[in-house]
């Protein structure tokens, strides 16, 4: 059963399948030249091999798979752009109806139900940026003026995403309001669907049952989230596959959020499932973030958060007709429930790694994606109750054992071991203009996940060989930032007051003031 699961492997190669059914043709003739040639073997398998059409055959062989492997290649590369418009200011420039302003009253929490554009202050700009919109008279052009402004001037960066409610003073209460409804997809969305799942033909997709906001609802210091259900499939077919262009030339973006600002939660037809995005801070002051591969669903190749999951009714124990507790004691269990269990999956970490956890606290805020059409994404903090070098031992010491619960004993999910890690000290991030994250290697530390016997050996080398080895050409890592990363660092900056991990750092002269 080995050999034959290694041969399959082997035959997974496109270059060897050629060399495959190469030799196994060539052995087709050796068995019949041995009985039909008058010139003998030898002779008789030469010509073979030198006639021009052997020749041919393997070379147009060769030719397809390469030319097919390399279509695959930019495909693979390209979906995300496919299916989201990649010029994030584009989408800023569209959705200008919403408020850009800074957050002036930190006496109390922020709520603004349409959203206000969300802005990061720890940005890296190596020279002035300029207005790339050619028609000077445009309102994309106006639009673009002011982020350029804003970038230049006053080292602000504009994110495409709306903030609705920040918790500034982390005293909130989060209760939830919730509904076994399915929320019914437009007649457009599922007359195409067979297509815009096209459009996710390269991402690793499961189908689940998940928690859809349908609107929130502030008083004070109470929050509260009015919930329903959705499928993850119907979130690929609309919020995650906005501008996949159909033969008809349109798309979920053109025909349900055409205007100048995104539709209220209550009216919107999108599926708006919730989404669970988090940092993992150590005690000084280090963000552990993670590098995506291109099999994710989302924010392929790129910087992400180390929490990232979509809010699903079996994480919270719910069947199809079961609904949830209106308490905010339940809230507060079933939230924290679900980040626990993530950090336990993904990298091993039970309660007393980490400072103990109170909702009112962990949250950070609510915004809404505008690259995703609205989709609803709640934020978290996690600080851990180590330094770097102290996490770093314990995460690859989880990554190569097992981890003991109450239930027995649990191994991490093999599938977040694809992705990369690292701790990047939080006062040295810096985002440019387009949204990537440029830092010393020297500064970063590098987290060694692909560990013995969790994988194979080869894997181990090739992860810590292959990262010293670039930094022998390069000395910088740099790789674009997910949208859910860079909206996670806008939290930090309006709540850092509070957090201890951050709060009080000294920033150079090009830092946060």
């Amino acid at each position: 059963r080995k050999v034959m699961k290694f041969f399959l492997r082997f035959l997974k190669n496109p270059f060897l399948k050629v060399l495959f059914y190469f030799l196994l043709l060539l052995g087709i003739f050796a068995v019949a030249g041995a009985f039909a040639s008058d010139d003998g073997f030898l002779n008789y398998m030469i010509n073979i091999i030198t006639d021009q059409g052997t020749v041919a055959f393997f070379f147009a062989g060769i030719v397809t798979i390469s030319v097919s492997t390399l279509m695959r290649y930019s495909e693979v590369r390209l979906e995300e752009s496919m299916k989201i418009i990649d010029d994030h200011h584009q989408i800023i420039c569209r959705y200008n109806g919403h408020k850009i302003d800074k957050i002036r009253d930190i006496s109390k929490d922020f709520f603004n139900e349409k959203g206000m554009i969300m802005e990061l202050h720890h940005t890296r700009k190596t020279k002035p940026i300029k207005n790339k919109v050619k028609d000077i008279y445009s309102n994309e052009y106006k639009s673009m003026q002011e982020e350029v402004k804003l970038f230049n001037e006053h080292d602000v960066l504009l994110l495409p995403t709306v903030n609705v409610y920040t918790n500034i003073l982390g005293e909130c209460n989060l209760n939830i309001i919730d509904s076994t409804q399915v929320k019914e997809l437009p007649s457009f969305v599922i007359g195409n669907g067979t297509e815009f799942l096209k459009a996710h033909r390269y991402s690793q997709t499961s189908n689940n049952l998940t928690i859809r906001l349908d609107d929130i609802k502030v008083d004070g210091l109470n929050v509260s989230l009015h919930t329903s259900r959705t499928y993850y499939f119907h979130m690929l077919l609309t919020n995650r596959c906005m501008d996949y262009k159909l033969d008809c030339d349109m798309s979920v973006r053109e025909i349900y959020e055409f205007n100048k600002t995104i539709s209220y939660l209550r009216d919107s037809k999108l599926s708006n499932q919730i989404g669970i995005n988090g940092m993992i801070i150590t005690k000084d002051g280090y963000l552990l973030i993670e590098k995506r591969d291109h099999r994710k669903t989302t924010w392929k190749n790129k910087f992400a958060q180390p929490i990232s999951l979509a809010l699903k009714a079996s994480d919270l124990g719910l069947e199809n007709d079961t609904l949830m507790n209106d308490s905010v004691e339940y809230a507060n269990k079933k939230l924290l429930g679900v980040i626990k269990k993530t950090m336990l999956d993904n990298f091993g970490l039970v309660e007393d790694d980490y400072e103990t956890l109170d909702l009112s606290k962990t949250f950070l805020g609510l915004a809404r994606d505008l690259l995703e059409g609205g989709k609803p994404n709640l934020y978290f903090s996690v600080t851990v109750n180590y330094t770097k070098d102290e996490f770093v031992k314990l995460l690859a010491k989880n990554a190569s054992t097992t981890v003991k619960q109450p239930s027995g004993i649990s191994p991490l999910k093999t599938g977040k071991l694809s992705s990369k890690y690292y701790l990047i000290d939080y006062k040295d991030i810096r985002i440019d203009f387009e949204y990537g994250l440029k830092v010393l290697r020297k500064k970063v530390v590098k987290v060694p996940r692909v560990v013995y016997p969790r994988c194979s050996k080869f894997a181990q080398f090739k992860d810590m060989f292959g990262y010293k080895f670039s930094s022998l050409f390069n000395k910088y890592l740099e790789y674009d930032c997910g949208e859910a990363l860079l909206v996670t660092l806008s939290y930090l900056e309006l709540c850092q007051p509070r957090i201890e991990a951050i709060k009080d750092k000294k920033y150079s002269k090009k830092g946060v003031k």
